[in-house]
């Protein structure tokens, strides 16, 4: 993998990325089963809702860096999809669905973790 493929380790600090390993489970219930991506402000995971009454169901897992100002703007876009979910449930606009949002504790500080439907882009 190149450089490009993979966020930096030395973002992995106070403020920066939430180290995440494969089996991990967030908020008692989101089983992480593969890394799907990273951005500037945070990576994303897929995972496996274990608590779904309505069985298995996969979703992606994003959690922001941990500084200040990345969590503002999460929870900024947490207010957004809250409002576009909330104002479309039957998703006629086909905008993502946020389906749960929550803090995570670790070392590098608090992390805002928001959960999203998986979507599967086809081309």
């Amino acid at each position: 993998m190149s450089s490009e493929d993979e966020e930096e380790e030395g973002e992995y600090k106070k403020g920066g990325y939430h180290p995440v390993s494969l089996g991990d489970i967030y908020n008692s219930r989101y089983k992480v089963t593969a890394k799907l991506g990273w951005g500037h402000f945070s990576t994303v995971w897929l995972a496996t809702d274990i608590s779904n009454s309505k069985g298995e169901r996969e979703v992606a897992l994003k959690i922001v860096k941990s500084a200040q100002h990345y969590t503002e703007a999460a929870k900024d876009e947490i207010k957004i999809l809250e409002k576009t979910t909330r104002e479309d449930p039957n998703n006629q606009y086909c905008i993502i669905q946020l389906l749960d949002s929550f803090q995570v504790y670790g070392a590098n500080g608090n992390h805002v973790a928001m959960v999203f439907e998986k979507l599967d882009v086809i081309f």
